[in-house]
């Protein structure tokens, strides 16, 4: 068969393959998993192009995907629908080898296939999916968005870059040997890649034999003049080094010098490229994909240490650093929460004293629940040894998964004395409802801490507690502009209309017009509030304010149309 017709059929089972794609796509666009018929079917039809032994390459460009120049998607709404999904998720490319199975093209199709712009916040992105699914035989070409760096060869994707090289070398290279070349020229590249801090050595690139580098000469020193890179490409140079060095030695030192990196981005406030630096080479330290990696243990050595005490500085150091938003550091440190073992895992509470965002808190909480399930650990004994702030992360893995058991426990964090250990306690009581809790929740209202007091409004209003209407009448009433802001103001008056409804109406409704006064002159603002969260008969009060009472009807039409809250 001639290499024209051999590339025709090509193509053609590159299209068919895409067309099995896209109804693989479709099966998941109401949010069910992809069908895994229609997987098997897709892996089936890689299967006859690559039973010739030749690698393949597929272009991901926005609304299109390509295969050797011809474009084999992006023709109909369905497909370009796909493909700009995958190019928002990161993809630029992705390279299959012939060794690759059934199975294996099935997770790839899986992969393709899911709809990456409904993810959730802390569902796992494309990448980490991808390491999960163990796709040993698939090369992903993966960009991060908002990266910035100059033009240069290190803009180009791998799949560019190579075939600008093999023009370099001669056009007329036969496809058979430009196969294997171009896996051979890949490996090279991603071993070549430079880190751009210079202030850290890199690690060192993977020995080439001479007679390997000598035809490769005028590719190998294009790359080497280059001296910028992005995180992605850095995270692959420093996984290949990882997993192809020979010697546990250099492995351990390359990990080494990936944690200095790490460490630095952190202290820099920039978490989302520390996590993309570190998640491709955690995989190596991950049993259920590496599980026959020699030199995991050691490794995972250097890598934990990033739960020590420099990790930790690094840390405090990053989340006060000028322009990083609270937000930005959940994906990070779940992330860096899942190299905790059982025996390390007190390293994730100590996190709770330096962390200062509840969000951030959440995320390595999240983390924990992860660990607690998969390594059978028991989160009444890590309260009951958590000292100080330590409780934090517990108390807030115990939101997410409440036990009944360990209600007196938490109630008993209600009187530590750091005013986050109180708030924690006070989330982790959010499913609870007894009456010690009521009891307990009713006096955190007058806590000394203004988070603690505006959560335990938050649990008395959604539970209707009747018994604490009363005293927060009384509290609307005596608070002066220094005892409280507007804003927890208007949390007890909505507090009192929910929790006593119609009996709430005359007091709100005197101290809103007047007849009682208040000590603070938001007060009667805050009753008007009040009127409209006690049901019909407040809204109904309100609205006869509105009219009967000419100074407050724009404060009342306010109040009505939600604005303020």
């Amino acid at each position: 068969m001639s290499d024209a017709r051999e590339q025709r059929n090509e193509v053609a089972a590159a299209r068919a393959a895409m067309n099995q794609l896209m109804n693989l796509a479709d099966s998941s666009r109401y949010g069910e998993r992809p069908d895994p018929d229609i997987a098997l079917q897709f892996a089936h039809v890689l299967r006859k192009p690559l039973s010739r032994q030749l690698a393949l390459f597929f272009e991901v460009r926005l609304e299109t995907i390509t295969f050797e120049g011809t474009r084999v998607a992006g023709s109909d709404l369905v497909s370009r629908q796909l493909a700009t999904i995958l190019f928002d998720a990161g993809l630029r490319g992705f390279q299959i080898d012939p060794e690759a199975t059934v199975e294996e093209l099935a997770r790839l199709g899986v992969l393709l296939a899911t709809n990456w712009s409904r993810q959730a916040a802390f569902d796992l992105d494309f990448e980490a999916t991808a390491w999960k699914l163990g796709l040993r035989s698939v090369h992903l070409d993966l960009f991060q968005p908002g990266l910035q760096h100059t033009e240069s060869l290190v803009d180009l994707h791998d799949s560019e870059l190579v075939a600008r090289l093999q023009r370099q070398l001669g056009a007329d290279i036969p496809r058979q040997v430009g196969a294997g070349l171009t896996r051979e020229i890949s490996a090279i590249l991603r071993s070549l890649r430079r880190l751009p801090d210079e202030a850290v050595d890199p690690p060192q690139p993977l020995d080439l034999e001479a007679e390997a580098l000598r035809p490769l000469a005028r590719m190998v020193a294009s790359v080497r003049e280059d001296t910028d890179a992005t995180i992605d490409e850095i995270a692959l140079v420093i996984f290949e080094c990882l997993r192809n060095d020979p010697g546990g030695i250099g492995a351990a030192e390359t990990a080494r010098r990936l944690t200095r990196h790490v460490r630095a981005l952190l202290a820099a406030g920039a978490p989302e490229h520390a996590a993309n630096l570190l998640r491709r080479s955690m995989s190596l330290v991950d049993s259920a994909h590496f599980g026959d990696f020699k030199h995991r243990h050691a490794i995972e050595g250097e890598l934990q240490t990033l739960l020590g005490d420099r990790g930790r500085e690094a840390i405090a150091q990053g989340v006060r650093h000028e322009g990083t938003r609270p937000e930005d550091w959940k994906g990070f440190l779940f992330t860096l929460a899942h190299l905790a073992r059982p025996r390390t895992i007190r390293t994730l509470l100590v996190l709770g004293e330096v962390l200062p965002h509840r969000s951030q808190l959440q995320a390595v909480a999240d983390a924990l629940v992860v660990h607690v399930d998969h390594h059978a650990l028991e989160l009444k004994q890590l309260l009951a040894e958590a000292h100080g702030e330590e409780a934090v992360i517990v108390l807030l893995a115990l939101a997410r998964r409440p036990d009944a058991t360990l209600l007196e426990p938490i109630l008993a964090r209600m009187m530590a004395q750091e005013a986050r250990v109180r708030l924690a306690a006070l989330l982790a009581l959010r499913e609870h409802r007894s009456k010690r809790v009521s009891e307990v929740t009713r006096r955190a209202a007058e806590d000394v801490d203004l988070d603690v007091r505006m959560e335990a409004l938050r649990y008395l209003s959604v539970y209707r507690d009747a018994e604490a209407g009363p005293p927060l009448i009384e509290r609307l009433r005596q608070l002066g502009p220094h005892d409280a802001d507007e804003h927890e103001l208007r949390a007890i008056a909505m507090t009192v209309g929910h929790v006593m409804r119609q009996e709430s109406v005359p007091d709100l409704r005197s101290l809103a017009i007047g007849q009682q006064l208040g000590n603070h002159p938001e007060a009667h603002v805050a009753a008007l509030y009040g009127l409209k969260a006690a049901g019909p008969s407040g809204q109904a009060t309100l609205a006869a304010i509105g009219r009967n009472q000419p100074q407050l009807r724009d404060l009342v039409r306010k109040v009505e149309g939600g604005q303020g809250q």
